[in-house]
């Protein structure tokens, strides 16, 4: 995780997602969890409202873990801080078909309610 933030820290976002994706897929790394791992730093970004940076992690993370809703549900969340209410809309209603019954999906009903009172 160390060699991706050093990555994204010292400007060279473009060679994140390659990095990553080379990762993830490297038997090497299996005991590690990156989708949890990403999302911490996510998660970092988004409370400090770095919202930009948000975005292009967990828009990287739906990539690599599309059967996220936990993902989908930060990427929703980070989409709409941009203002972004179509594709948040999107992105929570893919986290309710992800986990119907669940935690996550249960976030993402309540974010798709706090979204339609917002109007």
């Amino acid at each position: 995780m160390g060699h991706l933030t050093h990555l994204f820290t010292t400007g060279r976002v473009e060679e994140v997602q390659t990095e990553a994706a080379r990762m993830i897929a490297d038997p090497n790394y299996a005991f590690f969890d990156f989708e949890s791992e990403l999302d911490v730093a996510g998660s970092n970004l988004l409370e400090g409202k770095r919202y930009e940076e948000a975005y292009f992690v967990y828009s990287m993370m739906s990539g690599f873990f599309p059967e996220s809703a936990r993902i989908w549900n930060r990427l929703g969340e980070t989409q709409w801080n941009l203002g972004k209410a179509e594709e948040a809309r999107s992105a929570f209603n893919k986290a309710i078909e992800l986990d119907p019954d669940g935690e996550e999906g249960q976030k993402a009903k309540e974010h798709l309610l706090s979204l339609s009172e917002g109007e």
